[in-house]
């Protein structure tokens, strides 16, 4: 068994997403999501946002990993949807990723946010944002270690090798070692 796990950078923009989909609509502003101890971030933080933890918890288990790395997939021009049916699963794809006999059919992008600037959606400024994702790669350099298990495979590394970049220039005191000190780096911000 090969479990697959997307890895997503920038990983601010990985948070705001969990946000749109969760708060948002509930009038929830990205700010009070990130420091509010009552929010969704701060009380059930998904699994899939804390991607190299799962990858730790699926190693532990003696599952074989796939890590895809979503901003290396964008780079290339490619659809997650095409990278599961073509390098997962082993459909008869060409080089450009799409399946032999539907070379003429174009994947439709869905769930895209157009027009809007991170920070004005969420009053928060650009420098925050930053600082943030710096955080959150602090925090995935605690866990940095498990991209080199024998038994995780690494597809499209673009933001992951960043991140590894990253993490060789940090001392271990530096590293953010648990989600709950994450959370609170976050809201100090």
């Amino acid at each position: 068994i090969t479990v697959v796990v997307t890895y997503r950078s920038p990983r601010v923009k990985h948070l705001e997403s969990m946000w749109h989909q969760c708060c948002m609509r509930e009038g929830v502003s990205f700010y009070q999501y990130l420091v509010d101890p009552k929010s969704r971030f701060h009380v059930a933080t998904s699994p899939a946002f804390d991607s190299l933890r799962l990858v730790e918890k699926f190693l532990e288990k003696g599952l074989n990993v796939t890590l895809v790395d979503m901003e290396g997939v964008i780079n290339h021009g490619y659809d997650i949807s095409n990278i599961m049916a073509c390098d997962i699963l082993g459909a008869n794809c060409n080089a450009d990723k799409t399946f032999i006999g539907m070379e003429d059919k174009q994947a439709e992008i869905l769930n895209v946010k157009n027009g809007h600037s991170s920070s004005s959606i969420h009053n928060i400024t650009t420098d925050k944002l930053e600082h943030i994702n710096w955080a959150i790669l602090r925090y995935d350099c605690a866990l940095v270690s498990v991209i080199g298990h024998p038994n995780v495979t690494t597809l499209y590394s673009f933001g992951i090798e960043k991140m590894i970049e990253f993490c060789d220039t940090l001392d271990s005191g530096e590293r953010i070692m648990t989600m709950n000190a994450l959370r609170n780096k976050i809201a100090a911000i």
